[in-house]
């Protein structure tokens, strides 16, 4: 919050729906000044707002002393606070982490990075305590998730819940726009299927009992330019196929908007690491989801 101006407006924070606030301070006393309003202590019973217990509140700004209750504000959002999560996962090289319910009713955020995942909200598609359901939609990364995939190593894992196929032909459940990254089931053999690098179907891996792989699985991709690109299911290597070119993505999203490969599940955590994980660290984050064989 940048604050400037002189007088008796005052920015405050009450519980969503309330009408009283918890804690407030005037405009004029640090007029000119940006303020972090978590940091600072509250004139209003000198605590900071970082001990507020987890829950859904409103920020407001309010002109001319007027009480909260009567008051037109001038601004306000909405905002809420989770507990913490407690990350066990290997942590070197780990760029961006999506991992339960993230922090906002529109954005899955990064736990780890800046790369936080806006999603397209709406009753198909929403956060729920578990993750990010998805339903007949697509959500893009941002750029930076994308040039990841593009470099020379890269790990992706993915946590999926309940599994329901929809589309007649495939279900995409991580894909770029020009196809060059494909991670799908193929609904015609059930064969859970990556095409990387606009590779020919000769050249991908291709697995059989692709629903039953996914339903509840963690699905990781570890590749190496001119090395190997290896899929583990629950952290047992099914696939390696040799991987002489970089992705070449346009970009990067999970779920899908076509009724042929559409589906439902929930993403319950993704995980980027820019290099790739060994056959020992894919079962440590598997036993950290509690899905390892």
């Amino acid at each position: 919050i940048n604050a400037v101006g002189e007088g008796t407006d005052w920015v405050g924070i009450a519980n969503r729906g309330a009408q009283e606030s918890i804690a407030y301070y005037y405009v004029a006393d640090i007029s000119g000044e940006t303020v972090n309003l978590f940091e600072k202590a509250a004139e209003g019973n000198g605590t900071p707002l970082t001990t507020l217990p987890a829950g859904d509140y409103t920020l407001y700004l309010i002109p001319n002393n007027e009480a909260l209750a009567t008051a037109t504000p001038i601004a306000q959002k909405d905002i809420s606070i989770f507990d913490p999560i407690e990350l066990n996962y290997v942590t070197e090289g780990l760029v961006s982490c999506y991992s339960g319910k993230g922090y906002s009713h529109t954005v899955w955020t990064d736990l780890v990075g800046d790369n936080d995942l806006e999603f397209n909200a709406d009753e198909n598609n929403s956060i729920t305590d578990a993750g990010l359901h998805v339903q007949g939609s697509k959500h893009n990364f941002n750029q930076n998730i994308v040039d990841l995939v593009n470099g020379n190593t890269f790990t992706v894992e993915i946590l999926l819940g309940d599994f329901v196929s929809l589309g007649e032909s495939f279900n995409t459940f991580m894909n770029s726009g020009n196809d060059n990254f494909a991670l799908f089931r193929r609904c015609a053999n059930n064969q859970l299927e990556f095409k990387f690098a606009g590779n020919p179907g000769d050249q991908r891996p291709k697995i059989d009992n692709g629903l039953e792989l996914i339903n509840n699985s963690l699905i990781t991709v570890t590749y190496t330019v001119g090395g190997n690109c290896r899929i583990y299911v629950d952290g047992v290597m099914v696939s390696e196929n040799p991987a002489p070119n970089a992705m070449g993505a346009d970009d990067l999203f999970i779920g899908h908007n076509q009724a042929s490969k559409i589906f439902d599940t929930t993403y319950k955590s993704i995980r980027f690491y820019d290099r790739e994980l060994t056959a020992e660290e894919v079962l440590a984050n598997a036993q950290a989801d509690g899905v390892a064989q």
